[in-house]
């Protein structure tokens, strides 16, 4: 008897044994919630795991890497229920029943659980999470958790027999589209008033692929997906914050003015990225000071905060003509730099330091030791840890005081133009580092004429308030716009736009519309948009108004929220209390996020081999024995964290016999390797082209 027929033969017995088990576990008196930490895991196991209580070998992993993005921000519970093993081979009449009234009890169990959290604990978010017969209990709650979604940050399901790979969730792992779960498609989709949801499936996984696959890779969901699955939450649930990273609230800019920066930076970006970060809505709270410097430093403009000196600030920015402090000698002094920064603004919290040379002016004295995190940008200077001295003390520079290294390094081909259009989307980046953030999407789109229209781009909110788009180009006489806007709900439909007058398909209500700020500049332009209620994706395009020639144009979106114009008091004093803004910095987080996808003509995919560490900065490392088992990571997967960098072999995620590939903007290769030191002591080495985009660059890590 197959187990199909074994449910359908069960009638008036299993809709007796549902009743029945609808009354088990009622009515205790709710006790004394822990409501402290920030985010609340539920997990359910899976069949026949033990103990009782315990979230299992699946949600276990889930939740611990949670814990350890967010630290004491994270507390967690096993659910109770019984989690009856099932063997769909023997006696599958029988133990079908006592499987179902294990659902069912596990499903009222979570319902009186969620509700009594929800009453208590009104500011903690709840994330629930269920693996295989533990993914059928959450997902079967849920309806009857409506009331109670907007205290449900996120729903997490590994393996679930009801899985549907057409649902609107979020959907991870490398599943059949065209397979389902055992117990076929359910019912009804997953609740619409549940804000993130994510079900993983892999491809021959018998639970939620469906015969004739078998019960292997059941069982393989962690460490890979398990880790992908707590940075996503991580992400949605704002968690990519340690306790240690605290916004930057006073930045010292320390530019460098010398005359080389005739050649190197002749169009005057430098004056534009800093007039993009002053202008910035998310500037509102911080403070500024800016120090100019050659073969001497001086300050142009004492520390002053964005709110209410704004003016002064941006015509500060008319002192950096080429010219040192005062008569350049063709030195670079950064003794006198960091000494000058460090006198006129001792309470900085992040300095950002750009320059196009080295130190030359006697012995560097290490003068931004002990300072707050520095981040420095190499115009026209290599990456670290290639046997460059000048690089090498920059990228030491970052590192020791945990900020980061962006080499800006000119390539082959490259002219000028092209070289300083990396310099504003940099300090954007750079920016978004200052708040404890990370650019979320960035395309580069190239305008040729007048009236062109760019192709859309794509962003989530990631339960933050609003996004903020950054459009920067090198070129004066450039004038992009923002031609569009819409706001998508997690079912894919447009709830909101710019007009705000259109109906929402298959409804008689109108689009809300959007609440929208800019700024512009020469050289860019910054929109903000609030997110309107039930909003998760954005979509934006932008066109040329006016263009003087071909110009490639830098989009750059990250998730915000907006700061208010009261934020622009001076920051306290340096103070003694741990994390404070004024206490010394901690070095910001290295995990690396992988990217395991490769090019697939203009596209991308999952490449079908996982990333793993090797012994040596190698490629091909599975004919030539340098791969360290144990250490396979799919898209989303970290590695915890990355310590050195070296060079290696060269890399790449394209394809080298087919030009089908050439124009993707994601197509990448390397020579750099990052050195991951792992938590159990393991150390290898894993290509920067096997890295998020966002982590790419040497991070300021020292040499290997």
């Amino acid at each position: 008897m197959s187990w199909k027929q074994a449910i359908a033969g069960l009638g008036l017995a299993i809709a007796l044994a549902v009743l029945f088990a609808a009354t088990l576990g009622a009515g205790t008196a709710a006790a004394k919630l822990d409501c402290g930490p920030k985010v609340w895991v539920i997990g359910a196991r899976g069949s026949s795991e033990t103990p009782n209580r315990s979230p299992g070998k699946t949600v276990g992993p889930f939740v611990e890497k949670l814990k350890k993005i967010a630290g004491s921000g994270v507390g967690s519970e096993g659910l109770d229920y019984p989690a009856v093993a099932i063997d769909w081979k023997t006696r599958a009449d029988v133990q079908t029943v006592e499987y179902l009234l294990s659902v069912n009890k596990g499903e009222d169990r979570l319902v009186e659980l969620v509700k009594e959290r929800a009453a208590q604990c009104r500011d903690q978010e709840i994330v629930l999470s269920g693996y295989s017969q533990g993914a059928q209990v959450v997902r079967r709650a849920l309806p009857r958790l409506k009331k109670q979604a907007g205290h449900v940050g996120a729903v997490v399901l590994f393996g679930d027999p009801g899985f549907d790979p057409n649902t609107w969730a979020n959907k991870g792992g490398n599943f059949s589209p065209k397979r389902h779960g055992i117990f076929g498609l359910p019912n009804k989709d997953f609740p619409p008033e549940f804000d993130h949801v994510v079900t993983y499936c892999r491809d021959g996984d018998l639970i939620c692929q469906g015969f004739p696959n078998t019960t292997h890779a059941h069982g393989l969901y962690a460490p890979g997906l398990t880790t992908g699955a707590a940075v996503k939450v991580a992400d949605w649930l704002d968690l990519f914050r340690p306790p240690i990273c605290q916004a930057a609230t006073s930045v010292s800019a320390i530019v460098d003015d010398s005359g080389s920066m005739e050649e190197s930076d002749p169009l005057g970006i430098r004056r534009s990225a800093l007039e993009l970060l002053i202008t910035k809505p998310t500037s509102l709270g911080k403070e500024l000071g800016l120090v100019e410097f050659g073969d001497e430093a001086r300050s142009l403009l004492a520390p002053t905060p964005v709110a209410s000196g704004k003016a002064a600030l941006l015509a500060s920015l008319v002192g950096i003509a080429d010219d040192g402090a005062y008569e350049d000698d063709g030195s670079t002094d950064y003794n006198a730099a960091f000494l000058t920064s460090r006198l006129d603004q001792p309470q900085a919290t992040a300095r950002i330091f750009l320059t196009d040379g080295g130190h030359n002016d006697g012995d560097y004295e290490n003068l931004h030791s002990g300072g707050p995190p520095t981040f420095v940008i190499g115009l026209n200077i290599g990456p670290a840890g290639e046997g460059n001295e000048e690089a090498d003390l920059l990228g030491r520079i970052a590192a020791e005081t945990g900020g980061r290294y962006f080499p800006l390094v000119q390539q082959d081909g490259d002219d000028t133009a092209t070289q300083v259009a990396r310099l504003q989307p940099t300090v954007n980046e750079i920016d978004a580092l200052l708040n404890c953030q990370e650019i979320q999407t960035q395309r580069t789109q190239s305008f040729s004429s007048p009236g062109q229209r760019g192709a859309p781009v794509v962003a989530q909110f990631l339960a933050r308030r609003a996004l903020e788009v950054v459009a920067s180009w090198p070129a004066l006489g450039t004038d992009l716009d923002l031609v569009s806007a819409s706001v998508r709900n997690r079912k894919g439909t447009t709830i909101a736009d710019l007009a705000g007058r259109r109906r929402i398909k298959g409804t008689k209500r109108k689009r809300a519309k959007l609440a929208v700020s800019r700024v512009e500049g020469e050289t860019f332009e910054t929109v903000t948009v609030r997110r309107p209620k039930g909003g998760r994706t954005l979509v934006v395009r932008f066109g040329a108004v006016m263009l003087p020639g071909p110009v490639q144009v830098s989009l750059q979106i990250q998730s915000v929220q907006p700061a208010s114009p009261t934020e622009g008091k001076p920051p306290a004093p340096p103070g003694a209390s741990p994390g404070s803004p004024g206490s010394p910095a901690a070095p910001l987080r290295r995990v690396l996020i992988v990217d395991n996808r490769v090019t697939n003509g203009s596209g991308m995919r999952e490449d079908s081999t996982p990333v793993r560490l090797t012994t040596q900065p190698w490629t091909f490392c599975g004919s030539r024995g340098c791969n360290i088992a144990g250490t396979e990571r799919w898209s989303g997967g970290t590695y915890d964290a990355a310590t050195c960098q070296t060079t290696g072999e060269r890399t790449t995620n394209g394809n080298d016999q087919d030009p089908a590939d050439d124009g993707n903007p994601e197509r990448f290769e390397s020579t750099r390797y990052y050195g991951v030191t792992l938590t159990d002591g393991t150390f290898g080495y894993v290509s920067e082209v096997w890295i998020r985009a966002a982590d790419r660059g040497g991070l300021g890590l020292p040499p290997c």
